[in-house]
């Protein structure tokens, strides 16, 4: 059988569905006169909480550690079919000495599979400057806008696999084992989980205790608030931004959803273990 067909179908009718979802959520905050940041934030958020279902449907059917080896799979292959051979040879190899469920198929296995990368794909984009940026959102009424305008890199095989070299430099910085590199991407994934308001939010929560934080703890809210940048706390009214007044006032910035903001915050931090952070924000909850 081959697998390669099915899984191009199952990505693409992903890669479609949460399209759509992303540019229906773009243009009701349009619509609703919100600012590109905010939209970018409200889309980033529903794509992340896709991106955390979806982590946590791997880890139940153990399909973790093939997506992680996915990029060492194709180099296995000629480039000319490695997708192709991938799926039909190493991934279907994989789970077929590693998974043993027989509640779960390959098929569905490559659903789970596609569904997650179809999902992280649309987010990519999302982030992309060229394809989704001030001037179309605000210059433009949307009617034609998508976000796939350019070959998706888990098709192209050669820039998929350039990329990953690009955005991990495991092979050229570092001498790691397999294992080594997994951990690295795992963690890289559990930061990119924090947009930019929660990382205000972490900043704000510091500045308030500060003297009680221990050095590992502020290494750890350093690698994750690192991402934060924003040009209206260069601007002279900086001060009646709301980048700054998230970082000043934290929870109080919000009128409503404080609560469950802060419980997502939590959870998220759970894994990085800090300690004094996590009690000022279930201090929050109890307030």
């Amino acid at each position: 059988m081959d697998y390669h067909k099915t899984y191009t179908k199952l990505y693409e009718e992903h890669c479609q569905t949460f399209e759509a979802l992303a540019i229906k959520e773009i243009r009701k905050c349009k619509k609703n006169e919100f600012s590109y940041s905010t939209t970018k934030d409200e889309v980033n958020n529903i794509l992340r909480n896709l991106l955390l279902e979806g982590e946590a449907e791997l880890k139940k059917n153990k399909l973790q550690e093939a997506r992680f080896n996915f990029y060492k799979m194709t180099t296995l292959h000629n480039p000319n079919s490695a997708l192709d051979n991938t799926i039909n040879i190493s991934l279907f190899k994989y789970f077929s000495e590693n998974i043993k469920s027989s509640s779960l198929t390959f098929p569905q296995s490559l659903n789970i599979l596609s569904k997650y990368w179809a999902v992280d794909y649309i987010k990519t984009q999302l982030h992309d400057s060229k394809i989704f940026n001030e001037s179309i959102f605000y210059d433009t009424n949307l009617k034609d806008f998508n976000l796939r305008t350019k070959p998706d890199p888990i098709k192209n095989l050669r820039e998929y696999q350039n990329n990953q070299k690009s955005k991990y430099k495991l092979e050229q910085k570092f001498d790691l084992t397999n294992e080594d590199e997994i951990e690295i991407i795992k963690w890289k994934e559990k930061i990119s989980n924090f947009n930019n308001d929660e990382k205000l939010i972490l900043i704000s929560i510091y500045i308030n205790i500060k003297s009680t934080v221990q050095t590992p703890e502020i290494l750890k809210l350093i690698m994750i608030t690192g991402g934060v940048f924003d040009l209206t706390i260069l601007q002279p009214n900086y001060k009646n931004k709301k980048f700054y007044k998230i970082a000043t006032n934290g929870f109080d910035y919000y009128k409503s959803n404080q609560r469950e903001t802060i419980r997502d915050l939590i959870l998220k931090l759970t894994p990085f273990k800090m300690e004094k952070i996590t009690k000022a924000l279930k201090r929050h909850l109890q307030t």
